[in-house]
């Protein structure tokens, strides 16, 4: 909860977008500027930094080394391919653990995101400004899920429980423990990372 008694926020970024902004080219160094700007605009809120697996094929040389020790860090998570609903689905699979955990989540994407409050970036000259009102509603225009009574704070955001998760898949895609639903299996790894 934020000191006005109001869910916490958590800004789900899709790094794919934000990084390709008007470029031809996607670039981690506009990712990160983006990403400082909002942390420096929204200091109370957590940020999750999430991207469609293409973004790693559509990087040069030097950001995809940099991609994949960003992912090893937990500062990035890629959807899982073969994901059902693809990017938009994982997203709303987080969407909906973040919001059960008692936080508000707001989806800053170009994607359709079933169920998820979208919020909005813009670039006005070198300074990104991003609203995470999402105009109070859902875009679905379901109402907001109340928040459980007891939920635990967050102290961090969305990535080693997802990594792990991912990273527990044999390279034919099966896993020790059986996920038929890899957006699934990715949204229940969340709930690890919502620990106070």
């Amino acid at each position: 909860m934020d000191p006005a008694g109001e869910p916490r926020c958590i800004a789900l970024v899709d790094g794919g977008m934000i990084s390709g902004w008007r470029r031809a080219k996607p670039a981690l160094a506009q990712l990160d500027r983006a990403l400082a700007h909002l942390r420096a605009a929204h200091p109370g809120t957590l940020v999750a930094v999430v991207a469609d697996p293409a973004l790693k094929h559509s990087l040069g040389a030097a950001d995809r080394d940099r991609l994949e020790a960003d992912i090893a860090a937990g500062a990035v998570v890629l959807a899982p391919a073969g994901t059902l609903g693809g990017f938009g689905g994982f997203v709303g699979k987080v969407v909906e653990r973040a919001a059960a955990a008692g936080l508000r989540p707001v989806v800053i994407t170009d994607q359709s995101v079933p169920g998820a409050t979208l919020g909005r970036a813009r670039l006005d000259g070198d300074r990104w400004e991003f609203d995470l009102d999402g105009n109070g509603a859902p875009a679905s225009g379901r109402p907001r899920p109340a928040k459980p009574p007891g939920s635990p704070p967050a102290h961090r955001v969305l990535l080693d429980a997802l990594a792990a998760e991912l990273a527990s898949q044999d390279p034919d895609g099966s896993s020790a423990r059986r996920i038929d639903d890899p957006a699934r299996a990715a949204a229940d790894a969340v709930a690890g990372l919502l620990a106070v």
